[in-house]
């Protein structure tokens, strides 16, 4: 992981479970092993790697 005040990006691969948006179903939706990338206070990446 970086430090969020350098301006670095934190990922997180094959997280156990994901709390992820489904904008096809318009719901919230469990991913199992999916990445999560985020920087800045802001998502960037949600989803299957």
């Amino acid at each position: 992981m970086s430090d969020p005040m350098t301006g670095g990006t934190t990922l997180i691969r094959n997280a156990k479970v994901v709390v992820a948006w489904d904008e096809a179903a318009r719901r919230h939706v469990y991913l199992r092993g999916g990445d999560v990338a985020f920087a800045g206070g802001s998502l960037w990446h949600v989803g299957p790697r």
